[in-house]
């Protein structure tokens, strides 16, 4: 009788190789390690679901790698079962695209096709990692300015403000009953303003850093923001302003308005409400005195305006229709002032691999 060796046998794995770690990404050394882990997976070793999904969480963030999570899903069903997908049912498209260098001409792209088919307009922006400027352009009054106006309601994802960064202001207006979202990204350099909510769209800022604009960080005219967790420092002038009939809405503990007003004019604040029909409210327990400090100017915070501590902004005493119904605004209050300086588809399920690259590719093809 042949004698059974029972010895268990083990299995050396190629090492990975990623280089230095302090040089390599998080996403660079998940793509070294896929070929290692597949071996063990087609030698039989550990192959449970469950074992996927535990080695994915530690490498992963579903809160910021959505790239990279889409990537993943597709080279695989196993990858497919162990990642969530990302917002499933919705459509998307990515930045840098394959037709599109600049992101401006890309948002304009899909402004323009919301008025046509606003069906088939991605409902989200995927923003890749890495620095990406907006050329600089005349404006219609002739003067220098990189701001991209946004008309269409769609969510822009960045990976993180750490990670993402763009070179631009977004000038944003739209239906008013629509909401623009603006996620995990750092808004540096715009000539004018960092985040201008103009008088449409609502604005939702989630884990953004809004620096370095020539102007003011964030305004909110005849319309409502909200800030979470953002950080909104070192802007020209005013950090925060709420314009007349507009509404900033701030929570989170590492929401930080702070070095601001970097002109020196004694009328910037680090957070203004400028009139009568002016609020900024903060959810507790984040309070002004917390969120704005080291402001220059005029100091953290200034103006007409209302200041409300609220448990929940929809329970908030004063709202916007109110004061639309029964204020008047202050004489040229609603008057621009001069501010001294002048596609893809994710599917919830994949019964073909191939169904789903068509889908991408024509969905892509539609933003010509």
């Amino acid at each position: 009788m042949k004698k059974v060796d029972n010895t268990k046998q083990s299995i050396t794995v190629p090492p990975v190789v990623v280089g230095n770690a302090t040089d390599v990404t998080m996403e660079l050394a998940l793509v070294a390690m896929v070929p290692a882990l597949s071996g063990l997976f087609l030698r039989g070793y550990e192959t449970t679901l469950a074992w996927w999904k535990l080695i994915l969480s530690y490498l992963i963030d579903n809160n910021r790698d959505y790239l990279l999570r889409i990537q993943l899903r597709r080279q695989c069903k196993t990858f497919r079962d162990a990642l969530p997908p990302v917002f499933p049912g919705s459509t998307f498209t990515t930045f840098p695209h394959p037709k599109y260098t600049n992101l401006k001409d890309l948002i304009d792209s899909l402004n323009n096709l919301f008025e046509k088919e606003p069906t088939k307009t991605p409902q989200y922006l995927f923003v890749q990692e890495g620095n990406h400027i907006v050329t600089p352009f005349q404006d219609d009054e002739g003067d220098e300015c990189n701001s991209v106006s946004i008309t269409s309601p769609i969510s822009i994802m960045g990976e993180g403000p750490d990670k993402t960064s763009i070179q631009c202001g977004f000038d944003i207006s739209g239906d008013r009953n629509a909401k623009v979202v603006i996620c995990g990204l750092k808004i540096s350099g715009a000539t004018y303003i960092g985040i201008f909510g103009n008088r449409g769209s609502s604005v939702e800022c989630d884990r953004c850093c809004v620096c370095d604009s020539g102007g003011c960080g964030v305004v909110m005219w005849h319309t409502t923001g909200t800030l979470c967790d953002c950080v909104v420092k070192e802007n020209g002038l005013h950090g925060i302003w709420s314009w007349c009939h507009g509404r900033v809405e701030v929570h989170g503990d590492k929401t930080k308005v702070h070095h601001n007003c970097m002109k020196g004019n004694m009328k910037h604040f680090g957070m203004l409400s400028c009139c009568a029909s002016s609020q900024i409210l903060f959810r507790n327990p984040l309070t002004k005195e917390l969120a704005s400090i080291n402001n220059g100017g005029g100091g953290n915070w200034g103006g007409k305006g209302s200041f409300h501590q609220v448990d929940s902004f929809d329970d908030a005493v004063e709202s916007l229709a109110a004061a639309e119904e029964v204020g008047e605004m202050e004489e040229g209050e609603d008057d621009m002032p001069e501010l001294e300086w002048h596609i893809d588809t994710e599917y919830d399920s994949m019964p073909e691999l191939e169904n789903e690259v068509e889908e991408f590719e024509e969905l892509q093809f539609v933003l010509e």
